[in-house]
């Protein structure tokens, strides 16, 4: 693989990673579960077992309040080629997040009233195929550090 073709392969998968926190930050769920491979799994903090496949990633997004709010900010990006051809994309989440303290929290921000935020240092380590002409995520697993 030449120069040019690498750096272009990375900076898909790097927007790529953009993208599906972009799409989860404004509730576009079903953008989000398009981000990633037909059977894709998604292994989150604190779940023992992934979602697996883009309808279950949909649902679980989709059963979220309506009052969650969330702001991801992705950092330190890394994408390294793997021996099969797929790419492995390693990223530092900064996550701003509302309604996470309580089920019954339904307070939201307005002009006057921030909502009550949590912060966490977190991590995703992103595995990528290139699949029906475009790169997706085929595993991600998310974790919280701090």
């Amino acid at each position: 693989m030449n120069t040019e073709n690498q750096l272009q392969i990375e900076r898909d998968c790097q927007r790529l990673i953009l993208d599906a926190v972009h799409y989860v930050d404004n509730r576009e769920f079903e953008a989000f579960a398009d981000c990633f491979s037909r059977e894709g799994k998604l292994f989150r903090p604190g779940q023992p077992q992934p979602l697996q496949g883009r309808e279950a990633i949909l649902a679980a997004y989709l059963s979220r309040p309506a009052t969650r709010m969330t702001r991801h900010i992705c950092t330190n990006m890394r994408v390294l080629p793997e021996a099969d051809g797929r790419m492995r994309v390693t990223s530092y989440v900064l996550l701003h997040a509302s309604g996470l303290s309580s089920a019954t929290e339904t307070t939201t921000a307005t002009a006057d009233q921030p909502a009550a935020v949590e912060v966490k240092v977190g991590e995703f380590d992103d595995l990528c195929v290139f699949e029906d002409g475009r790169w997706l995520i085929a595993e991600r697993s998310a974790r919280f550090v701090m």
